[in-house]
């Protein structure tokens, strides 16, 4: 018998709701779909996708995500669907606190980046570490010494005029949230890369923020207890929150940019 016919392994989909309704629905299923092939599984079954659309239509409030899961163990294949509410225990719109770290997180990611896979171990072995300090993030640098992405968020950061978030090959999940974010910046005329760059770029930049599906996009105060920034949220950030509130519509219909 092959190894992998009793290997136990599990990939996810965090969706935003909005109004009752999947935020960016077709990308998250592209994306599901793929690692299911890259890890040669069975693909979702077709009822898994009207399960989710039920999900974010029976959320009491209509907001909040929905986190789809899809666990392979030998010739079993399980699925779920795990309600999400939108409850954080620090205000985000004043900016939060986040915290680095070197360590498995971008060295393991690298290895596959394109599957968001259920083994969270080095995130909890991270905030293990952090517990009981009032961090929203933890951010995982490569071995090479580079930012690469948090326990659960993608990072970008607005330097001497240019708005940087780190490349797919430094250990990055391609995020929906951040792929889009890209494309906005490009539709604004904003300056934006893909490219390395250290904690020590980081600490120095002018701006910062988090993204994902959840919580859109949240400026960063402080990093490792230094201040990020003369005011937070700086502008650049608070123009790409305003256009990204305003194109969310489309994405519930199915649209990206």
């Amino acid at each position: 018998m092959p190894w992998w016919d009793d290997a136990r392994c599990s990939i996810f989909e965090t969706i935003r709701v909005q109004e009752g309704r999947p935020v960016a629905m077709q990308a998250h299923w592209k994306r599901l779909i793929d690692a299911q092939k890259l890890l040669l599984r069975k693909l979702p079954s077709r009822t898994l996708e009207d399960s989710v659309r039920q999900a974010a239509r029976r959320l009491p409030s209509g907001e909040g995500g929905v986190r789809v899961g899809v666990t392979t163990s030998g010739q079993t294949v399980s699925e779920s669907i795990l309600p999400r509410g939108r409850r954080w225990s620090v205000p985000l719109k004043q900016g939060v606190s986040v915290a680095t770290a070197v360590g498995p997180g971008g060295s393991f990611h690298s290895q596959w980046p394109q599957i968001k896979h259920g083994d969270r171990l080095p995130g909890v072995l991270a905030w293990g570490q952090l517990y009981p300090q009032r961090i929203f993030e933890q951010i995982w640098c490569n071995a090479q010494g580079h930012v690469s992405e948090g326990t659960f968020s993608y990072i970008f950061i607005w330097r001497k005029g240019v708005l940087v978030t780190p490349p797919v090959s430094a250990g990055v999940l391609p995020g929906i949230v951040r792929e889009n974010l890209l494309g906005l910046a490009r539709r604004l005329k904003i300056p934006a890369a893909e490219q390395l760059f250290t904690r020590h770029e980081l600490f120095t930049a002018e701006e910062a923020f988090l993204t994902n599906s959840l919580i859109g996009i949240v400026p960063v105060r402080q990093v490792d207890c230094r201040r990020i920034g003369a005011v937070c949220p700086g502008e650049t950030t608070r123009k790409l929150q305003r256009a990204y509130r305003k194109l969310i519509p489309r994405f519930k219909k199915g649209s990206s940019l």
